[in-house]
């Protein structure tokens, strides 16, 4: 997958998972006929953290491997904005993030922090896709997640993936 920022080639990121993932749900949503068969979709992943937020980022699913990833339940999670599970000094860059994936409507994958349960920093490739519900004309943005790497806080890498991250959003 290539990144693009502002018409600029920012990153590849080829992660098999992901790949196979974006395959799959490109050809599950040009014949899904409603939200509720896209939730179901995601279900059947359990080696992927998958999401589903309306357009404003509010979570409508999450399947199992989001929760265990993030230590929260289903119904701790439906209802709040995506931006729970994202550290304070990031929300700002999720937002934005987020608000582009809207405004684009195209795959963007990125690298990002996220935070558990417990307050524990979590390193993350991201890979959101839009999807507009044919029979209400909803947006939705469809977010596979594969951690990197765990528990951030205070490492020597903390700095590096700060520039990352600036350079990304």
């Amino acid at each position: 997958m290539i990144i693009k920022n502002q018409g600029k080639t920012v990153k590849k990121i080829d992660t098999p998972k992901l790949n196979q993932f974006h395959r799959e749900l490109h050809s599950f949503l040009s014949n899904c006929e409603s939200i509720n068969a896209l939730k179901n979709f995601i279900e059947k992943y359990h080696d992927l953290a998958i999401c589903i937020t309306e357009q404003y980022g509010e979570f409508v699913a999450v399947n199992h491997a989001f929760t265990e990833l993030y230590g929260y339940s289903k119904d701790e999670l439906l209802g709040e904005h995506c931006t729970m599970v994202v550290p304070p000094k990031y929300k700002p860059l999720a937002v934005e993030y987020h608000n582009q994936v809207v405004r684009s409507r195209q795959l963007m994958p990125t690298v990002c922090v996220n935070c558990n349960k417990k307050g524990e920093n979590i390193v993350l490739i991201i890979a959101p896709i839009s999807y507009q519900d044919p029979d209400t004309g909803k947006l939705f943005i469809v977010s596979a997640l594969e951690p990197k790497r765990r528990q951030m806080n205070g490492s020597s890498n903390q700095a590096d993936l700060e520039r990352k991250l600036a350079s990304v959003i």
